[in-house]
């Protein structure tokens, strides 16, 4: 379970290692993908660098998935 305050890039990156885990691809893969190479990728995944929503959208497009954002009310 998160914290209640967590970063939500934070979370959603994590879960997207998660997934390309269970979909048994490699960085190198995603990389191929984006375009970019292998390092871009650990980078990302490891949080060593700020990260946009484009780019987590293109990740996410890259193992199979894509993000849906919501807005909900506190409480």
């Amino acid at each position: 379970m998160s914290a209640p305050f967590a970063d939500p890039l934070t979370e959603l990156t994590r879960d997207l290692v998660r997934l390309r885990h269970n979909r048994g691809l490699t960085q190198r893969e995603v990389a191929a993908y984006l375009g970019r190479d292998a390092a871009f990728v650990c980078r990302l995944e490891k949080l060593q660098r700020e990260v946009t929503v484009r780019e987590l959208q293109a990740y996410a497009h890259a193992i199979g998935f894509r993000i849906v954002m919501v807005i909900s009310p506190l409480g």
